[in-house]
């Protein structure tokens, strides 16, 4: 960008937060014209008086007003460490205002007008104004947001006088399709290293084209209102230029994507015009219907993704020595000595670097690293870039964990928790020397209905726009991306984040700890989103040798099936035992476990063929004759009259219970479900599964 645009960007943002009666000076000094644009900027996006100094109270939650939490008062604090999540809370806080001027006003005054410096600037300011009430009507919208979408909208805005109805902006998306494919087609033998390796690479492939595309457009990054998971959403000035530099450049991208993973990965772009009134959603229902508008036109590019002469040139093209497969990926290419592809060598490689290294350099110039379009490719700078000729350099990635590195770069949040274990085979061991199955665990989960919640979970708080749009998209992202680490690390799970953004997750772990941070992840988002949103997850349990192919797809299935439950909010697991969280924990766990746990650990240590035939017997009651055979087994249990009082006791309780869930079909499915879960917690691996569904 040049340092006029740049200065403008800054100088909205400092306007912004001067509103806010925050004690900050004036970075430079202005000409009429461009205070006329900040001016400008303000009427049209806030449409009212945006000053109350002396009246801001602490910031509010957006959960509060979001799927129908009407009437709620929580408060978005600071954290007191970095670490903690800012769940909403009902106490407000106080602000020391000095401090904080004083820390922008280092910010401002260190400030270099370059692209960099305004990256810095505005990561500076979210890390300090988050949390800092803005000064309009909306108490759920933070200061930072409000001074980055003035910034925005500045970006936009022509020379010429324009008013709140002209089509001013393009509201533009790009969707990647082929995500889960490139990801999880791949081998069984070091997945752990290669899933985490693929998922960081498309996300800093994602984070480059954006990148890439701002800086044709002459933008920044203030034009971005979300990004994560394969999807953005930008707003940029309406003109011509815009239109034909947008088309260019997602025609090179998929070119490029053509021809270096055939075609495995396509961007799906599309945008259409809008006003800052149907930013605001005036009249009420314009504004998801920009995204309607959007979504079509995705849809329909995706629908016909290639045009005559590509795929001709594509099905043209001469093999050279293309006679097998990569052993990792599957795609026919030139192979190395040990049989994988060139990407997927390179990604190997790059897998060592993802746990250890924070800096990421986009150069060009090398054969290194892993390609991007544009003949540019990113490779790890460890943890400086030193090792890298900075004459290369394009732009810096770093992992917004690393605190005042003092390197140019742009952070980006990343869910990186991993346990000690290296390997898929170390973490089923684990769990071979807890005394469990030795078996892995895998967790897909995604947010029911985030949609609809964007589209429509605003209108008891008259609508959704565009400001309560880009807070709940980075409220989420900072749950995914970086709150997620601290709901494992608190209870040091034996689990690795293979990936976790925009609104779902994918974490391998030993199996019975994935059960558990399962249900520490839902309980976190529910507390987290106030229950306004819930998630639902599938866990299949496997062996580590199983193909990761199978296993994204079964898992996928899974959690399907409990996004196909009433109400949705659920797990599934063993293939088709679907509940809701709450059932999960209190009835399969909390009380069928429980009874089972309590009476074979303290009182009668069966062996598993007991179990064993427990489960057949509850699984075929289909068959009367089952009901009697099951009493019978249960009553050939009870202790002898010599036996100790707690003992009969304990059977009494057991066989009561046994009896009476065995009556109810909802009872025997939670049943067997418990069983399982107990039979896998206490068998190791010389035990044969005996027909317990894997």
């Amino acid at each position: 960008m040049e340092q006029k645009e740049i200065k403008l960007m800054i100088a909205s943002c400092v306007s912004v937060i001067r509103d806010a009666a925050i004690d900050v000076c004036a970075p430079f000094t202005l000409d009429d014209a461009d205070k006329q644009k900040i001016a400008n900027a303000k009427q049209l996006i806030f449409a009212d008086d945006v000053t109350d100094a002396g009246t801001r109270k602490n910031l509010e939650s957006i959960f509060n007003v979001l799927n129908g939490n009407n009437g709620r008062k929580h408060y978005i604090p600071r954290p007191v460490i970095d670490e903690d999540i800012n769940y909403p809370t009902d106490e407000e806080t106080s602000c020391d205002y000095e401090s904080l001027s004083n820390r922008i006003n280092a910010c401002i005054e260190g400030n270099e007008l370059t692209d960099s410096g305004l990256n810095s600037f505005l990561e500076n300011l979210e890390n300090e104004l988050t949390y800092i009430p803005g000064t309009t009507n909306d108490p759920d919208i933070s200061l930072f947001d409000q001074a980055k979408m003035i910034a925005c909208v500045v970006s936009c805005l022509p020379d010429e006088a324009c008013s709140s109805s002209d089509d001013l902006f393009l509201l533009y998306s790009m969707d990647f399709s082929g995500i889960q494919d490139f990801i999880y087609t791949i081998n069984s033998k070091g997945a752990l290293k290669t899933l985490r390796a693929r998922s960081f690479y498309l996300e800093l492939l994602m984070e480059n084209i954006i990148d890439e595309l701002l800086s044709q457009l002459n933008l920044s990054r203030v034009n971005v209102i979300y990004s994560g998971g394969g999807h953005c959403y930008l707003l940029l000035p309406n003109t011509d230029q815009t239109v034909k530099i947008i088309e260019e450049y997602n025609n090179s991208v998929n070119e490029w994507l053509l021809d270096t993973y055939d075609i495995s990965l396509y961007v799906g772009h599309g945008y259409t015009p809008c006003s800052c009134l149907s930013l605001r959603n005036i009249p009420n229902g314009s504004y998801v219907e920009l995204f309607r508008n959007v979504s079509r036109e995705i849809s329909d590019r995706k629908a016909n993704r290639y045009t005559a002469e590509q795929i001709i040139r594509f099905n043209s093209r001469i093999a050279e020595d293309y006679s097998r497969e990569c052993k990792v990926c599957r795609r026919i290419d030139k192979l190395n000595s040990e049989g994988e592809c060139s990407i997927c060598s390179a990604i190997k490689e790059f897998s060592n670097s993802i746990l250890h290294h924070g800096f990421y350099c986009v150069v060009n110039q090398t054969n290194a690293g892993l390609p991007l379009p544009g003949g540019l490719r990113v490779v790890s700078a460890g943890n400086d870039t030193d090792s890298i000729d900075k004459r290369t350099i394009v732009r810096t990635y770093r992992k917004r964990q690393i605190k005042d590195s003092g390197i140019s770069s742009r952070g980006l949040w990343i869910g990186d928790y991993a346990s000690s274990c290296n390997t898929l085979e170390e973490m089923a061991a684990d769990s071979k020397d807890a005394g469990r199955i030795e078996r892995i665990g895998v967790l897909r989960a995604d947010v029911d209905n985030l949609g609809t919640a964007f589209a429509s979970g605003f209108k008891a708080a008259n609508g959704g726009n565009i400001l309560k749009t880009a807070a709940l998209s980075r409220q989420l992202s900072l749950f995914f991306k970086y709150h997620i680490n601290s709901v494992l690390s608190n209870k040091n799970r034996n689990a690795t984040i293979c990936y976790s953004g925009g609104d779902d997750l994918f974490i391998v772990g030993e199996w019975y700890s994935v059960i558990e941070l399962a249900m520490d992840i839902s309980a976190a988002f529910e507390r987290y989103t106030e229950g306004a949103l819930t998630l639902s997850a599938g866990i299949g349990i496997y062996d580590s040798k199983y193909p990761i192919s199978r296993i994204a797809y079964e898992t996928a299935k899974m959690e399907d099936l409990s996004k196909h439950l009433e109400g949705k909010n659920a797990i599934t697991l063993f293939e088709d035992n679907t509940y809701h969280w709450n059932e999960f924990e209190g009835e399969v766990l909390g009380e069928k476990f429980d009874v089972l746990a309590t009476y074979f650990d303290r009182i009668d240590s069966r062996g598993m063929s007991f179990l064993y035939k427990l489960l057949e017997l509850i699984r075929n009651q289909d068959d009367r004759i089952n009901f009697a055979r099951f009493v019978y087994i249960i009553s050939r249990l009870e202790p002898g009259k010599d036996s100790p009082p707690d003992k009969k006791d304990s059977y009494r309780v057991f066989s009561n219970n046994m009896c009476t869930w065995i009556r109810s079909e909802n009872d025997r499915k939670q049943l067997m479900t418990a069983i399982m879960l107990y039979v896998y917690l206490t068998r190791n691996k010389e035990d044969k599964t005996n027909g317990i569904s894997e």
